[in-house]
């Protein structure tokens, strides 16, 4: 098989991809039989700084796929709308596809907050009693990193967090 370029992908996609919002949030799909097509594919993606899977679908006898196929996927967000950025103005029959997923994720923006927390804040909020749930309203982010933000700090710290916890 030659190099993968942009070019090629979106002829691919095009015939054997899916671009959706199948239920938790943005998805770019390849399938195929041919197992070296996708790992080509998750080479050339990976090359591109992307973050893909690969997966195997089993065999289903009523779908009439007895060998089963191989999926390439990217699901991260901004892995999505670098390839949908590339990939829209290059496609012949899934623009709409594209547009709707650009929709979707303009309509649902992002739940996490990847920014820094500032340290001491924290510390001195958990010292002062506040809760993981008011800090992490405070930073605009979810619970769940304040507690794996709180595991990480010194030992002094991860047990009066643990003590927040099971109060």
């Amino acid at each position: 098989m030659s190099k993968i370029t942009w070019e090629w992908l979106a002829g691919f996609t095009d015939g054997e991809g899916y671009i959706g919002v199948p239920g938790r949030g943005p998805v770019i799909v390849w399938g195929q039989k041919d197992k070296t097509v996708v790992d080509h594919l998750y080479a050339f993606l990976n090359e591109q700084g992307l973050h893909p899977h690969i997966n195997f679908r089993k065999p289903k006898k009523e779908l009439r796929r007895p060998n089963g196929i191989y999926i390439c996927s990217v699901s991260r967000r901004t892995d999505v709308v670098k390839i949908l950025d590339i990939l829209e103005p290059l496609m012949i029959l899934k623009p709409i596809q594209c547009k709707k997923v650009r929709n979707w994720l303009k309509m649902n923006p992002p739940k996490q907050n990847y920014d820094d927390i500032d340290r001491e804040k924290v510390k001195l909020w958990f010292e002062q009693g506040y809760s993981a749930r008011w800090i992490a309203k405070q930073f605009n982010c979810e619970r769940q990193k304040i507690y794996k933000f709180a595991k990480n700090m010194e030992s002094k710290f991860i047990r009066l967090e643990v003590n927040l916890i099971t109060v």
